[in-house]
């Protein structure tokens, strides 16, 4: 939730629930978080963010405010990949309710579990690149959409 202010533009979450979240330290509704083992050689430190505009796409303002953003990095060994979905948006479809599990991830919120499975699978750098961009690709196919505004390091 602090990357996108490197570009103010891609910030989806709304102020009253980062202060929320601030406050309670429980990630908010429409945001999931998945991590994997990565044995990383060109992802080290490496993290994209990408956000967009789905919800009304035909009625809503050129400058309205992202209602998803999506970010995945590498610090260590460690991948994580988190996304949050505006609560106005429907995302109960099959293409997104499991697809991190296929990508060899492990959900740590919201989970069922507790605690969360210790991720198996180790990925590597391609896997990094389409764990990524994978869900960008889904909702583009899902929504007829590119992503609004990219943001890569």
């Amino acid at each position: 939730m602090v990357y996108e202010f490197r570009d103010p533009r891609t910030a989806a979450i709304p102020s009253k629930q980062r202060d929320t979240f601030r406050r309670t330290r429980d990630p908010i509704d429409g945001w999931e978080i998945w991590i994997a083992k990565i044995n990383p050689n060109r992802w080290r430190g490496r993290i994209t963010h990408v956000a967009g505009t789905l919800y009304d796409v035909k009625h809503s303002p050129l400058n309205a405010r992202p209602d998803h953003q999506i970010t995945t990095g590498v610090i260590g060994n460690l991948l994580f990949h988190s996304y949050y979905f505006a609560p106005e948006l429907d995302m109960s479809m099959p293409e997104i309710e499991e697809y991190g599990s296929a990508l060899g991830l492990t959900r740590i919120w919201p989970t069922t579990e507790t605690p969360p499975h210790c991720p198996v699978r180790v990925l590597f750098d391609a896997d990094a690149e389409n764990v990524a961009y994978s869900l960008i690709n889904v909702l583009a196919k899902v929504y007829g959409i590119q992503p609004l505004v990219p943001v890569r390091n």
